[in-house]
């Protein structure tokens, strides 16, 4: 027995103004590294709480302990991470964002049409076949068709539609999108009979690894409203520390190897109008304390993935750095939390025939896309209409006026190698797969908010997605009825 460790120990504990007792500080001596192992189970304590037990720390280790015979260990490899805001420094640095846009899609759409023409050529060339590759400055629906104008490097042109089916493809279409039209050429109108989009490649499978373990799913937490639903999150807590009695469940908590949490962790201040009216906490970063305090209740051994929201500390234009030490310090020191950008792509369990590629993106856009047609009205109670949509645009936010930085690279590009796309900010559950790609939104940990029942919106908060990585099901439980449902 190492009385010196002990008493250094003992020391750390009275200097945080707390007690402990004999076992928890003989128990927390005997472990590899002491004093991490201490300011682990500081962490887990309540606000009101001051006595440090054998509970707060042998609850944390439970997981971890049950794992060790895994083959696999938690990996997660950043592959696509926005950690710097370009400049927009004039109007040739947007014509420039846009021309690269362009350029990167036609590649895409090129193989997939037949005799593809410049729109100045295709002007010259009445009467002929041909498709045309180019982004939407302008779109009207009438009666009978949908006037698309289209912009290339080499002009404008206005194509309209020409059947029942080209009228449906053109529904979906939204400003500042690249698109491929294929039809002939009238007399200074194009006729479109087909719209093609970047869209997935076809013939995609759901890829599928040999462990089975689990990937949960957060978002839109909004630590410091009033509204932040405190007895849910705490049960979730428990839950991820294996406290409960259900097998089925056990198999899941038992197995959780990470978490991600797609934005919103707080609910900030100074988003809206009256927002202080809805906090119980105006500090922000008291409220990423809050957040770090509550985080740190996770088992270690579970990695946690975190992107910004429009609710959090950063800038609102896309793409959305990191949280930083600076104004999340806590957070940031939690041994098993990796902070990306919004959005990013996130590479986990590697080892395992390569992983599973993870979108993280808070959703911004979803509220613009909603706001475009008719055809996304249900987008609030159903986002994976919207995730669908974006995803055969290739783009997480085509248009303009979704607060993008038009400077640089296209950053909201949606790459092919995806596995997983995850949303939240509508503050509801989605899920749909589609060619390969599952495709999530993870609801809310806040109550339905007085700007959600002005608009009618209806939350579905406390519901807690999870996948299997070996079967890619999905299992939606629900902390509110303490349930759970196969997706």
């Amino acid at each position: 027995m190492n009385i010196q460790l002990q008493k250094d120990l003992l020391r750390l504990v009275i200097e945080k103004d707390l007690q402990i007792t004999t076992d928890a500080i003989r128990l927390i001596s005997e472990q590899k590294n002491p004093k991490k192992a201490l300011e682990n189970s500081i962490r887990k304590l309540e606000a009101n709480e001051f006595l440090l037990t054998t509970t707060h720390f042998t609850k944390t280790q439970s997981i971890s302990e049950r794992k060790i015979g895994s083959p696999f260990k938690t990996e997660v490899s950043i592959i696509q991470n926005f950690t710097k805001t370009p400049y927009v420094d004039d109007l040739q640095t947007i014509s420039d964002f846009f021309r690269a846009r362009y350029n990167h899609f036609k590649k895409v759409l090129s193989p997939r049409t037949n005799n593809t023409m410049s729109l100045a050529h295709a002007e010259k060339a009445k009467g002929e076949k041909c498709s045309l590759i180019g982004i939407v400055s302008d779109k009207r629906v009438t009666k009978n068709s949908v006037i698309l104008e289209l912009e290339d490097p080499t002009g404008v042109l206005k194509t309209i539609t020409t059947s029942p089916e080209a009228n449906k493809q053109a529904e979906s279409i939204v400003l500042d999108e690249v698109i491929a039209l294929e039809g002939s050429m009238g007399d200074d109108i194009f006729f479109t009979n087909n719209i093609i989009q970047p869209d997935l490649p076809t013939g995609r499978h759901m890829k599928k690894l040999s462990d089975s373990s689990y990937v949960a799913f957060l978002s839109d937490i909004h630590i410091g409203s009033k509204k932040f639903l405190r007895k849910e999150f705490k049960n979730l807590l428990e839950w991820f520390n294996s406290d409960v009695e259900s097998d089925m469940q056990r198999e899941i908590t038992d197995n959780i190897n990470y978490i991600f949490i797609a934005g919103d962790l707080v609910d900030g201040i100074g988003v809206y109008p009256n927002q202080k009216d809805g906090l119980y906490e105006t500090d922000i970063t008291k409220q990423y304390t809050e957040a770090a305090k509550l985080l740190s209740k996770i088992p270690e051994n579970i990695e946690i993935i975190i992107c910004p929201g429009n609710h959090d500390y950063t800038h609102l234009a896309q793409p959305q750095t990191p949280l930083t030490k600076d104004i999340a310090p806590e957070l940031n020191e939690l041994n098993n939390i990796t902070m990306v950008s919004n959005p990013s792509l996130v590479n986990i369990h590697t080892s395992d025939g390569g992983g599973l590629n993870t979108l993280l993106y808070h959703g911004t856009s979803i509220d613009t896309i909603i706001a475009s047609d008719k055809t996304f009205k249900e987008g609030y109670k159903h986002p994976e209409i919207v995730m669908l949509a974006l995803l055969k645009k290739r783009h997480l936010s085509p248009i303009y006026s979704s607060d993008l930085v038009t400077s640089g690279q296209d950053s909201m590009v949606i790459p092919s190698d995806i596995d997983i796309f995850h949303t939240g900010h509508v503050h509801s559950n989605g899920a749909m797969n589609y060619r390969g790609v599952t495709m999530l939104n993870s609801g809310t940990w806040q109550g339905k908010t007085d700007f959600q029942e002005l608009c009618g919106h209806e939350p579905t908060p406390g519901n807690l997605p999870v996948i299997n990585m070996k079967s890619r099901e999905m299992q939606l439980i629900n902390f509110y009825k303490n349930e759970s449902t196969r997706i």
